[in-house]
């Protein structure tokens, strides 16, 4: 029952899309913005014409487009609707969308699925006014966890709209450019990024469109063209920030090094079937950054995590305690340096954790589980898994009565969640 937590909680925060493993038909002149099963998906209020009629009234009212592509097999685009789009908050914040539901193997929307590379659903997509792509997102997201996203999107934060506009302001602006790289991709329109790609690439090989001077700019290059998969490029900026910093006083130099130590870890893995931590622990206390205490903590944690697993494979149990104890300590140590963004979700993640290990923990890891906790809840507010995750912790720790009236709480905001009932009788017995 325990261990269930932090999979519901896994499954809350964030779920895959299903595959899509069937042939779309032959495409019509016009695609239905709706299934052939006209039913009712959540409560949002879905537009009943064609596809061209959404684009055409997004652009008479100058709203964003909305489409939900969903298939009838696929049980995270059920779970969409049963827990997202009947959400009050979200129906509400979906008002200023034109908002279409397609069946993606249907006769008519099989060929809009095809047009906006729907490979996995659910698959949601948004839509300028003019029609054109703004940004998608693909697989289940919990109701807090999509208002977060339908409100960035909005803005155009990382959207393919704001990108390209960021890009026109200033061409040379090699920052915007690898941007527009990343939200090409997103999209799935691969050739347009690598053209923009190639470009950006030319430009930094000319020391163009950044300060090369900047260790600050470099880093950001090195990010972003690592996160592109760009991994000799994103070397030949590391080596920059190097000749740079010799003394590595920088945080970029000191992040090369925290990843340089836990590589060697790695390797040093791969070679002999054992971990050894040690040179990163040390590292780590000699370091001051928040957000490189924070980096490194979770990877001494997801070490020992892995150390665990390895261990209750194999049944050997006083190894399985000591790596679990281990993991307990990093992820503490990590809490310590956890920045406001990721309060949320890292701590209802951590939290749910140390309640699964709840009979083994000592008071103050108690303790330290309802404070995580019931940050994490007030940084996700309304939000059911995470007063779940808080429901448990206080009930780990004897508050029997708060815990119930947060589960209680929890139950009036999603009834049909179906944990937060069985925890409801867990407490009360």
């Amino acid at each position: 029952m325990i261990t269930s937590l932090f999979l519901t909680l896994s499954a809350a925060l964030g779920a895959l899309p299903c595959s899509n493993a069937t042939t779309a038909p032959s495409e019509p002149a016009v695609a239905r913005a709706t299934g052939d099963d006209g039913a009712a998906h959540g409560k949002l209020t879905w537009f009943a014409g064609g596809f061209d009629d959404a684009v055409r009234e997004a652009t008479k009212t100058n709203k964003l487009v909305f489409i939900d592509f969903w298939t009838t097999w696929c049980g995270w685009c059920k779970k969409l609707d049963q827990d997202t789009f009947t959400n009050d908050e979200v129906a509400a914040l979906m008002k200023d969308f034109v908002c279409c539901s397609v069946d993606a193997e249907s006769k008519d929307g099989a060929p809009l699925a095809r047009r906006f590379s729907a490979s996995g659903y659910p698959l949601l997509v948004f839509l300028d006014p003019d029609g054109s792509v703004r940004d998608r997102i693909s697989g289940y997201l919990p109701p807090d966890r999509f208002a977060k996203e339908v409100a960035r999107i909005k803005r155009g934060d990382g959207t393919v709209s704001e990108a390209r506009k960021k890009l026109a302001k200033n061409p040379n602006d090699v920052f915007a450019r690898l941007e527009l790289v990343l939200a090409l991709r997103k999209i799935n329109e691969t050739a347009a990024a690598q053209v923009e790609l190639e470009t950006a690439k030319k430009a930094i090989a000319k020391n163009e469109g950044f300060d090369p001077q900047s260790v600050d700019d470099r880093w950001q290059l090195h990010e972003k063209l690592a996160g592109l998969g760009e991994s000799l490029a994103a070397e030949e900026q590391a080596l920059a920030i190097r000749a740079l910093d010799r003394d590595c006083k920088s945080i970029a130099c000191r992040r090369m090094k925290l990843q340089a130590i836990a590589h060697e870890v790695n390797v040093h893995y791969a070679k002999t079937k054992s971990v050894d931590s040690s040179a990163l622990i040390a590292f780590l206390q000699a370091e001051t950054e928040p957000e490189l205490l924070f980096e490194g903590w979770n990877i001494v944690e997801s070490m020992e995590l892995y150390q665990m697993r390895d261990a209750k494979k194999n049944d050997r149990a006083e190894e399985v305690a000591f790596h679990r104890a281990a993991a307990r300590d990093a992820g503490r140590e990590a809490w310590k340096s956890c920045p406001s963004d990721k309060v949320a979700d890292w701590g209802a993640r951590f939290a749910a954790f140390l309640y699964e290990d709840v009979d083994h923990l000592t008071q103050a890891e108690k303790d330290l589980s309802v404070d995580v906790a019931t940050r994490a809840s007030e940084a996700a507010p309304n939000s059911p898994p995470h007063m779940e995750v808080l429901a448990c912790c206080l009930f780990g720790d004897g508050k029997r009565d708060e815990a119930l009236r947060v589960i209680k709480r929890a139950i009036e905001i999603d009834p049909g969640m179906a944990s937060l009932k069985q925890r409801l009788a867990q407490f009360e017995r």
